[in-house]
């Protein structure tokens, strides 16, 4: 809707400055990624421990992260 009334020239330059702005603030939040604390990685990532799964591996078995058993022995 806002890019429909920020590209609509009836209407008066100030409500279409408002609602481009409203749009730009919107594409900034969708814009914002999830990625690895340690390493940067945008893939594989937890989301409780906030890093990588590679990085999880490893923590896990070094015996670094509380909680975190392996799962089959």
């Amino acid at each position: 809707m806002h890019k429909l009334v920020s590209h609509n020239k009836i209407l008066d330059l100030s409500i279409r400055t408002k609602s481009a702005n409203k749009l730009n603030e919107i594409s900034l939040k969708s814009s914002i990624r999830k990625v690895c604390t340690l390493t940067g990685r945008s893939r594989g990532l937890i989301k409780k421990y906030k890093c990588s799964r590679i990085k999880f591996k490893f923590y896990a078995q070094e015996g670094l992260l509380a909680g975190v058993q392996k799962s089959s022995w």
